[in-house]
């Protein structure tokens, strides 16, 4: 026990054993928080019959992305946007900063060379020894990505030629410290260093890209700003309006089929509509596969009925990731099949531990979330830079 403890875990007996006392504490405080959780019948029961009911779904997605072609504004349009709508244009330039002003970036291969806390002086001086024979070999001509591959000790870029990521001179002092990120801002495409000193061992560095800074000044842009906020505009106004017409076509008994356009054929420059099923599905919170997640849709179209197969509205799906434009749905019902109650006891014990399952971890998340707001905890993010693995990318 006392090897173990000593060798493969590296500590002491003492600290072991508190670790593992609060570790234990720890589990039992979690088991008796989730040990209060119960699931009433009428849970079971309603829970059984969201599981249960399935539909069958006909939609279309209107996306505002295949507008935008035919939604370009006019130069009279742009400008006068600019005169009645400079705040917008102001806003995005401001939430888009990155966009207008990029630090200067380079990209840089290095042969590392690891420095350990525990080396004593003779082995510190070895590695700089064979960090200035790598340099020297270099300024002969020797093979960079040879040099690498026979020498370097950064595990995730030997096999790669040394490359690192094109980084900002701020990223690369983040992983690399400021005495490397220095050196390899001082270096022109193609060029080599010679031995440079961090915090973590010696390098020689050559650089393999750079990126100029740049900076533009809302006055440059807002121009094509102020054309890209209306193109959107236009395109999210035209997809919702063939929308609002396919959900109107539907209301009056029409089949989603007879109101699609058909699709565009080679060389014609039409938005492609597309009537898609979702097959027979059952409640998955709010995803509705082909669709998306959308709480509000997810309601809506499980509260459908063969007498009311149409919702009363289109539904908007947000953008992937908050990246892109928003599409808008339209759906029909086409089948719904109502849960079996005779089955319900048999399903009963199952759906229990389920539901029994999921309120113990809700439980014991809205207790830590309360812990962790009411506690004080600061994090050290140097530290957490510091002891990320070489070559992962935080």
């Amino acid at each position: 026990y006392k090897m173990v403890v000593q060798r493969y875990y590296q500590t002491t007996m003492k600290l072991f054993e508190e670790v593992w006392r609060e570790q234990m504490l720890a589990q039992r405080m979690a088991q008796i928080i989730q040990d209060t959780a119960r699931v009433t019948e009428d849970e079971l029961q309603h829970a059984y019959i969201m599981k249960e009911t399935k539909i069958d779904l006909a939609f279309v997605k209107a996306s505002a992305a295949i507008y935008l072609k035919s939604a370009v504004p006019q130069e009279q349009d742009v400008l006068e946007f600019l005169k009645t709508q400079m705040s917008r244009v102001e806003k995005f330039y401001e939430s888009n900063n990155e966009r207008y002003h990029q630090p200067k970036k380079i990209q840089v291969a290095h042969v590392f060379f690891k420095v350990r806390k525990e080396y004593d002086e003779e082995q510190k001086t070895d590695k700089r020894e064979q960090a200035e024979l790598t340099v020297d070999d270099l300024k002969k001509g020797a093979d960079f990505e040879k040099q690498v591959k026979d020498y370097s000790e950064d595990d995730a870029t030997r096999e790669t030629g040394g490359g690192l990521p094109l980084l900002t001179r701020e990223a690369m002092t983040a992983r690399w410290g400021a005495p490397f990120a220095e050196a390899a801002f001082e270096l022109e495409p193609e060029s080599v260093s010679g031995v440079v000193k961090s915090d973590k061992g010696y390098h020689a560095i050559k650089c393999l890209k750079v990126v100029e800074a740049e900076d533009h000044p809302q006055e440059e842009v807002q121009a094509a700003i102020a054309e890209e906020i209306l193109t959107d505009d236009r395109a999210k106004q035209k997809a919702r309006s063939e929308a609002e017409r396919l959900l109107a076509g539907l209301k009056q008994g029409q089949q989603l089929e007879n109101l699609v356009p058909p699709k565009p054929g080679p060389g014609e420059n039409k938005a492609a509509l597309e009537v898609q099923r979702t097959g027979t599905i059952a409640r998955m919170g709010g995803f509705i596969p082909l669709i998306g997640v959308n709480e509000d849709l997810a309601r809506a179209v499980f509260a459908l009925t063969k007498d009311k197969p149409v919702p009363d509205r289109v539904f908007e799906l947000p953008p992937p990731m908050g990246m892109g434009l928003p599409a808008y749905v339209v759906v029909r019902l086409e089948d719904r099949s109502e849960p079996d109650m005779t089955v319900f006891p048999d399903a009963r014990p199952v759906l229990t531990d389920q539901l029994l399952a999921g309120r113990r971890q809700g439980q014991l998340a809205t207790w830590l979330q309360h812990l962790r707001k009411t506690a004080m905890i600061e994090v050290n993010q140097a530290f957490l830079i510091d002891v990320t693995p070489p070559g992962r990318r935080n």
